[in-house]
């Protein structure tokens, strides 16, 4: 299997130029990070077209994950739960009819109380099966990201039980978010997932 050298890439400085600079970096991927505010003004199509023209595979489309209050999947409102279904869904399909081949969500937002926890594992569990089956149906392969703090998701433990809903979510490992446990007992947990 050939290596690649990735980047994630913020569409607030993103334009032609970048992917050139990549290019000559050695940067042969990148993942695309978009805050929700720019989801309507961004042409996914000219980015895609710079990164293809440079060499660049579109590997992964992070999805959206603040402000907490409108995009959480493990809300326990529903209603913040269906919005952030649909508007997710609609963000998966986007992205992978531009050709990238993963997309990465946040499975919660924070702070969530102890008290709170095991409602919001249910509130999440339901929203990544949604998401796991709108990937499906798009075509693409959806990663649930490890978090830190309280979220949900911050150790093996948690992430595999989030991930057991759906036999298609895989894991994106962010090593900078697991502070709970080592990297090699989250790797021996969860490496065939990730």
């Amino acid at each position: 299997m050939k290596r690649a050298t990735g980047v994630s890439t913020s569409f607030d400085y993103l334009n032609r130029e970048t992917f050139i600079e990549y290019n000559k970096a050695g940067v042969t991927a990148f993942e695309l990070s978009i805050q929700l505010k720019h989801h309507d003004i961004i042409d996914l199509g000219e980015i895609t077209s710079w990164a293809k023209a440079e060499g660049v595979d579109t590997w992964s489309f992070h999805l959206p994950f603040y402000p907490f209050e409108v995009i959480n999947p493990a809300s326990l409102d529903k209603s913040v739960r269906k919005n952030t279904v649909e508007k997710l869904s609609a963000l998966i399909k986007k992205a992978a009819s531009h050709g990238f081949k993963h997309a990465v969500v946040h499975p919660s937002g924070e702070p969530i109380s102890d008290e709170e926890r095991p409602a919001a594992m249910e509130c999440a569990k339901e929203s990544l099966f949604l998401l796991a089956e709108a990937a499906k149906e798009s075509g693409i392969i959806l990663a649930a990201e490890d978090l830190p703090r309280t979220c949900l998701g911050n150790c093996s433990r948690e992430l595999a039980e989030l991930i057991s809903v759906h036999p298609d979510l895989r894991v994106c490992f962010d090593v900078n978010h697991l502070l709970f446990e080592p990297h090699s007992e989250f790797l021996k947990a969860l490496g065939s997932k990730i």
